[in-house]
């Protein structure tokens, strides 16, 4: 990989979150409005495997190990799973809170998302009760979960000035214990 074999994904239309499951050499990309493609990184064999009907999603983590992906919706903030191949869809929570849910992650049995300043954790069993682990005072844009044996870390990115091009943008990290 040293970059000369560039590839522009010129084919598609708002992808705004794009996962790679390296093992299997799959990419996964939520089209915001459309839903999540699989494709393979050249864009062969690209399809559809989850249909956003009428909602908006801005935020998908995968799960290699038990090849699921996870997302949340805009419109109602319903947390979603399905497989890699989009079939065995189920709601792991119904938050019924609209809007500011911009980050995801998943790390062993839990899924860790932002709901605008609050970074919240659930098991990945549907109806599992979501614990609060922190506060701040600006939204959280991203998470980052690094796996590793010891320590496990869990970045956190937060821009300011509600999102102007020219934002400050600020990192944080926390050490995950089980």
């Amino acid at each position: 990989m040293d970059g000369s074999n560039v590839i522009v994904l010129s084919s598609l239309n708002y992808p705004f979150v794009i996962r790679l499951d390296l093992t299997n050499r799959w990419m996964y990309i939520v089209e915001r409005n459309i839903g999540i493609l699989k494709s393979r990184f050249d864009l062969t064999e690209k399809e559809t495997i989850v249909n956003f009907v009428s909602s908006t999603v801005y935020c998908m983590d995968i799960d290699t190990a038990e090849q699921r992906l996870y997302w949340i919706r805009h419109d109602n903030g319903d947390m979603k799973s399905a497989t890699f191949n989009g079939s065995d869809v189920k709601t792991i929570l119904s938050t019924n809170s609209a809007n500011n849910k911009y980050a995801i992650g998943v790390l062993g049995s839990n899924v860790f998302y932002a709901d605008n300043k609050q970074l919240l954790m659930v098991a990945k069993t549907p109806g599992s009760t979501p614990t609060v682990l922190y506060n701040d005072t600006s939204r959280i844009d991203s998470i980052f979960v690094f796996n590793q044996t010891v320590n496990p870390m869990l970045y956190l990115c937060y821009r300011f000035d509600n999102m102007q091009p020219d934002a400050e943008s600020y990192n944080e990290n926390y050490t995950l214990n089980d």
